[in-house]
């Protein structure tokens, strides 16, 4: 009995210190990632632009072969909107949408819908550098209280891994 009443104890403790910890964990977090493409500004910007072009280079797409995904509005400028649904867990269902778009920079809207709900933003920046393009993917994400804690310690390494698996891929694609 006297054991149970430690493992009890030790375990609200650590569920406490846990606690604590997210209360000083930021809520929201930015991931950004460089990656130098030879080729030039507008090819790497309008291929970047259109969600089509993610069943290429995206790791979440290519996750599921049969992925249902919908593209409404005019893939490739303000207002666009991709909504996907899959059985793998991973991939889930959600939408993304254009919400800004330049000759430089993209913002897209994430909505989560399953797994879990969530929104997020991303932005895609594209400058010229000689002939050359820099292209740089900014994914900013909030988290309420206390999931903001293993959102910050896994999701960000995650994402930041994630966004250059998909930069190198577009590299590739781009360059051959």
């Amino acid at each position: 009995m006297r054991i149970l009443k430690r493992i009890g104890i030790a375990l609200a403790a650590l569920i406490a210190l846990v606690l604590i910890v997210a209360a000083f964990v930021p809520k929201v977090y930015t991931v950004s990632v460089t990656q130098h493409i030879k080729a030039p500004q507008e090819t790497v910007f309008l291929y970047l632009s259109k969600f089509a072009n993610q069943k290429q280079y995206s790791i979440w797409m290519k996750m599921d072969p049969a992925l249902q995904e919908t593209i409404t509005g005019k893939d490739g400028q303000l207002g666009a909107i991709q909504t996907w649904d899959s059985k793998v867990d991973d991939v889930g269902a959600g939408e993304q949408e254009i919400i800004e778009i330049n000759s430089e920079k993209i913002k897209v809207e994430i909505r989560f819908k399953r797994p879990f709900e969530g929104k997020l933003l991303t932005s895609t920046t594209c400058k010229p550098v000689g002939a050359e393009t820099d292209v740089t993917i900014e994914f900013t994400s909030e988290s309420n209280y206390p999931m903001n804690l293993p959102s910050y310690l896994f999701g960000k390494s995650y994402m930041e891994k994630s966004i250059s698996t998909n930069l190198q891929n577009v590299k590739q694609i781009l360059e051959n």
